[in-house]
């Protein structure tokens, strides 16, 4: 069971769900960060998401997954 929650849950997918959820605190506060910092961080964090993703993808054509 675990094995197959790890294969399912990815740093990726861990950082967008936190992202989204910190977001959501975030518009909920009595005094939210201002827009031009939110815009920085998501593409910050898109940045991230991007990179990995092309590591990932260069690890899968080297025939290694779990790079």
């Amino acid at each position: 069971m675990l094995d197959k929650l790890k294969t399912f849950i990815s740093r990726k997918l861990l950082v967008a769900v936190l992202t989204a959820v910190l977001l959501a605190v975030n518009a909920q506060l009595s005094h939210p960060l201002d827009a031009e910092t939110v815009k920085n961080l998501i593409t910050v964090i898109v940045s991230y998401l991007l990179g990995q993703s092309a590591v990932d993808l260069a690890a899968a054509i080297k025939g290694n997954p779990h790079a």
